[in-house]
């Protein structure tokens, strides 16, 4: 297990809306430490186990039981302001309720399912895969479609554990809604990507992978930069009829820009994207498989059936004509029915409908049958469909009719195709006659051998985890504590990149820096510290950390930044889209050049960080220099250029110096305008005398002009963005 894994509590609680969806007991998630733990395991006691839990506080030092109230008190106003314990207070003290741990597994990608159907609707292609994947030791989210409502507190709850690893969460403060005609507004995005945002923190995610099975959730996304996006394109989504020009739009702006595409049939391989992933249907092989093998009834009328969405695709003229010119055969028809032409008083005698049944109830009916259908109408959405229930038709050992469907073509050594009521009797007829023969049914299982969940989620697996290089951030810091903690853990909780490192470089701080740093590379093994005795400079200090870091790009990283969700990703973006780039910086609140962005007094950061990912995606400024409170250089800048010049001792116009040895090199230098970083500015030079303060700036001022000549004042932009 990794050091730093999430170990967290889920307990079982009731939600006040849930009446109309009769779901199980709902869950809620909280991060574990101790104070939280002791909070929540107090919630949950009976009361004789309450009484003995105050009395034994009463026994503690009065100091020590002053300190563990003040720290209680602060865990129970942090859950309560997640309104998390809320959730809690309403189901306390109810019998039954338990706690299960969800740690992440080692080195595991988290997986957000962004589903196109809620979980119980049908089972399908979204939960097996949910499910195999979670089989694997992946944490997955399904979100649920039901929404908790725009009057929710709660940003999302996890409502249960719908299979073993795979929860459903529903996200709250989000009205309920269709999502399947047009894409969210810019406001229900925002919010559900802070909800989405705020879940992976809580459950302490590193990295995450979003499975998106429907255009919808793309805006919701595309505001969450460190998420790898896979798009998971189940169907020809136009053919269903309810999307708009907007949601094809969407759609086509999806399959373009997401990290990776998968499709279910050969036919769905777009054309902008030949490097898609074919990840066809399957099987949930085994109850099937266990239908057992029996002699057919000669007496009884053979058995026709079919089991799925008897919707517009579904060809109910045909089937009824087979069935009025066959009155000698019986035909059932599984699932819920949503076209017309199929009530009562359409139905021949030799015809029942069932309607939905539980996917449980399924071995069971298929087990009566002699022959399965597919009759499907020939049009853009089936010739693009690879349909499930042919492989769970065949695990049964059942012979197959369908029509011409061309991505089941391939099992025509075991499915008879058949386009009109002569033809498709005529196929009944012969499927019936080896209905029942114990090679023929060995035959038919053994051709989906393979065809199996397992294995598509093995295959979609591959897709989860970006090929990223390594990236070394380097922090150094010179006491302020509080402000270096703030930093480090913004870049340990929000990367949520696959193989970070953070090398911290304490320039010989007089403060609790050093025992927190050893400490944090004690419980951590992402980070490495070296402890200098005293203040080597900001240029010697970080080449400490150059030294140190072994990733393929280098972050100089002031200890006075905060960075938000997906930072690293879009310095990967950028550094990839132009290669020629050798130095590139951030957008920032306080800085006194170019990169200084306008950012309202008391806005929240994140947000901001949000909206400039979104609206200025992939755009730079070219500009000759970046500062370097925060700055990325592919590792090949340092093998070429060299390291940052310690001749300008404590600090000032190293990056100055740098910038211009760099395109001295020939490289570019560029400020990236969709990476916004929170800068407090000085926060090492604001603890010392303004007097030194100069006296440092003026040495270091004539040490760069006595190598560059004469030194331009940094400018800001004329209109700040």
């Amino acid at each position: 297990m990794n050091k730093t894994a999430a170990a967290l509590t889920i307990g079982a609680a009731t939600l006040s809306d849930t009446a109309t969806l009769a779901q199980p007991p709902t869950l809620s998630v909280w991060r574990v430490n101790a104070s939280r733990r002791l909070v929540l395991l107090y919630q949950a006691a009976p009361g004789p186990l309450r009484g003995l839990m105050r009395t034994a506080t009463r026994l503690l030092p009065t100091s020590l039981r002053e300190r563990l109230r003040n720290r209680l008190s602060k865990a129970q106003d942090d859950l309560v302001a997640s309104g998390l314990l809320g959730a809690r207070t309403a189901s306390r003290g109810k019998p039954g309720e338990t706690y299960v741990d969800i740690s992440a597994a080692d080195d595991a990608v988290d997986v957000i399912i962004l589903p196109i159907i809620d979980w119980d609707l049908r089972t399908q292609r979204p939960q097996h895969l949910a499910a195999g994947l979670a089989a694997r030791g992946h944490r997955v989210f399904f979100i649920s479609l039901h929404f908790l409502g725009s009057a929710e507190p709660r940003r999302w709850l996890i409502e249960r554990e719908v299979a073993t690893g795979v929860y459903e969460v529903r996200l709250g403060r989000i009205p309920q809604h269709r999502i399947y005609t047009h894409p969210p507004s810019a406001a229900i995005a925002d919010l559900m990507a802070e909800a989405l945002d705020d879940l992976l923190a809580t459950v302490g995610s590193r990295t995450a992978t979003a499975v998106l099975q429907y255009p919808y959730w793309s805006p919701v996304v595309e505001r969450l930069p460190s998420l790898r996006c896979v798009y998971d394109r189940m169907d020809l989504h136009t053919g269903f009829g309810m999307a708009s020009r907007a949601m094809e739009d969407l759609e086509a702006a999806l399959i373009r820009g997401a990290d990776s595409v998968v499709v279910s049939s050969e036919g769905l391989v777009p054309a902008v994207r030949p490097d898609a992933t074919l990840v066809r249907n399957a099987a949930a092989a085994e109850p099937f498989l266990a239908v057992p093998t029996r002699a057919r009834d000669a007496d009884a009328p053979p058995l026709i059936g079919y089991y799925g969405a008897i919707a517009d695709w579904f060809d109910a003229d045909l089937l009824l004509d087979v069935a009025r010119a066959r009155p000698d055969l019986r035909f059932e028809l599984v699932g819920a029915v949503s076209r017309p032409g199929l009530g009562p008083a359409d139905l021949p005698k030799n015809v029942v409908v069932r309607g939905e049944v539980p996917f449980g109830s399924l071995p069971d009916i298929v087990a009566r049958w002699d022959v399965a259908t597919i009759p499907f109408i020939i049009n853009p959405l089936t010739v693009h469909t690879d349909p499930v229930k042919v492989y769970e038709y065949l695990a049964a050992g059942l012979p197959v009719v369908s029509t011409s469907l061309p991505e089941i073509k391939r099992l025509s050594d075991v499915v008879s195709f058949a386009d009109d009521a002569r033809s498709f009797a005529a196929a009944l007829d012969a499927a019936i006659a080896v209905s029942r023969n114990p090679a023929e049914i060995a035959a038919r299982r053994a051709r989906i051998e393979g065809e199996t969940w397992s294995a598509r989620s093995e295959r979609l697996r591959t897709q989860l985890d970006a090929k990223l290089p390594r990236i070394s951030v380097i922090i150094l810091s010179y006491c302020n504590e509080a402000l270096t903690r703030r930093c480090i853990s913004s870049v340990l909780s929000r990367s949520r990149y696959p193989d970070l490192q953070v090398v911290v470089v304490d320039n010989g701080s007089d403060d609790g820096s050093p025992a927190y740093l050893r400490g944090l590379a004690e419980t951590d093994e992402r980070v490495e510290v070296i402890l200098e005795p005293r203040n080597l400079g900001f240029a010697a200090g970080n080449n400490r950390g150059i030294q140190r870091a072994d990733g393929e790009i280098l972050v100089l990283l002031n200890n006075d930044t905060e960075v938000f969700d997906g930072w690293l990703h879009r310095i990967i973006e950028h550094l990839a889209d132009d290669p020629g780039l050798g130095l590139l910086g951030p957008v920032t609140d306080n800085i006194g050049n170019e990169a200084r962005v306008r950012v309202p007094v008391g806005a929240d950061l994140a947000s901001v960080a949000r909206l400039r990912a979104v609206e200025h995606r992939g755009r730079r400024l070219v500009t000759e220099t970046v500062a370097f409170f925060c700055v990325a250089m592919p590792r090949a800048v340092i093998d070429d250029v060299g390291l940052l010049d310690e001749g300008f001792g404590l600090g000032f116009f190293e990056d100055d110096d740098y910038c211009r040895r760099v395109g001295a090199s020939g490289r570019r230098v560029a400020i990236a305008e969709d990476l916004f970083i929170h800068h407090k500015l000085s926060a090492t030079f604001d603890r010392r005398k303004n007097p030194e303060h100069r006296a440092v700036f003026h040495r270091s001022q004539a040490y760069y002009e006595s190598k560059w000549g004469p030194w331009h004042p940094h400018r800001y932009r004329s209109e700040p963005a």
